[in-house]
């Protein structure tokens, strides 16, 4: 049918007079935005794989600084990169935040004969450092902690929706991350967990273990049955590791705050300082009490001895009736 209309057009431009179309134009402009669409689709492409890249980037520099802050010395850090770049692994921080991530790395690395002799030593002093929690004495306001214990809610956000939310490059101080973390926040399920230690840092939580906690995914909150101190609406934070407790069923989440506002910072502090002081007095009373007691018993104990001592020493007397000449 294309055919026909081809030519009907072809008959009528010579009864009125035009001209045949130039069909070298028409193929030469088919042809340029051919062109056009194909660079714009090579422009897509060259940018998810930049962004791509840039991603890979910030992934090793958040597992170089992590390897720092565990006391990696630089050669326990090249032979797990070197495993970890291998084994194509994606999230790099991971390896260090968790140890069930670590272990998993290891064992595969294992199997597929990844892992010579001379770096088991290295693989198994890392593990031990993981194993270790490590405070250089620098930021002490942040890793200050204190035993809390407060009734929340917490919204789990992984890593993998945020990505999927916002399909560019990003950084936890981006206003867009936030916008997109608030609103995912919004839309899940919460559940209670309670907090067990806190800083300014993070937090500690202590909830049931049904495997919805995993390293470098996101955590929201808000009041439960306890009121705090501080409003938790506008706090964030980003999964460091899970301890999992199997025999209860439970897990101890290990949560560190994103960026957050220092007014809010200083509220947070005057609760760490607070429970911190109340929870020495409290060992400082029971020792008094402690000494003081033990001090009572022996003084109660030496006055005894001093009775027992005295009433031996003193002679029974003979009886009225007693034969003194015998």
């Amino acid at each position: 049918m294309s055919y026909s209309v081809y030519t009907a057009v072809i008959a009528t431009n010579s009864y009125l007079g035009i001209g045949d179309p130039d069909m070298r134009f028409v193929y030469g402009l088919f042809g340029v935005i051919a062109g056009i669409l194909l660079f714009l689709a090579l422009v897509r492409v060259g940018i998810k794989f930049m962004e791509s890249k840039q991603v890979e980037r910030s992934s090793w520099r958040t597992f170089d600084k992590l390897a720092s802050v565990k006391k990696l010395t630089p050669l326990e850090a090249r032979v797990l990169t070197n495993i970890a770049r291998r084994a194509k692994t994606k999230r790099p921080s991971q390896l260090l935040a968790s140890i069930q991530q670590y272990d998993r790395l290891v064992d595969r690395a294992a199997e597929r004969n990844w892992i010579v002799d001379d770096d088991l030593s290295h693989l198994e002093a890392v593990r031990q450092k993981l194993l270790t929690r490590v405070w250089d004495g620098q930021e002490r306001r942040n890793v200050e902690r204190a035993k809390c214990t407060f009734e929340i809610q917490t919204t789990t956000v992984t890593k993998d929706a945020i990505n999927e939310e916002l399909k560019t490059a990003y950084t936890e101080s981006d206003e867009k991350f936030l916008t997109a973390l608030s609103n995912l926040v919004s839309s899940e399920r919460q559940e209670s967990t309670r907090i067990l230690d806190l800083s300014a840092g993070g937090l500690g939580l202590l909830a049931q273990d049904k495997e919805q906690f995993n390293a470098d995914d996101y955590v929201g909150f808000a009041e439960g049955d306890d009121r705090l101190p501080f409003p938790l609406a506008s706090l964030y934070g980003r999964i460091l590791d899970v301890e999992q407790m199997q025999e209860q069923g439970q897990s101890i989440v290990h949560i560190a705050f994103l960026p957050y506002e220092s007014e809010l910072r200083k509220q947070v502090i005057q609760v760490v300082y607070e429970a911190a002081e109340s929870g020495a007095e409290e060992p400082a009373k029971a020792k008094a009490a402690s000494k003081k007691k033990a001090a009572s018993k022996k003084k109660a104990a030496s006055k005894k001895k001093a009775a027992s001592k005295k009433k031996a020493k003193k002679k029974p007397r003979p009886p009225a009736d007693a034969d003194l000449t015998s």
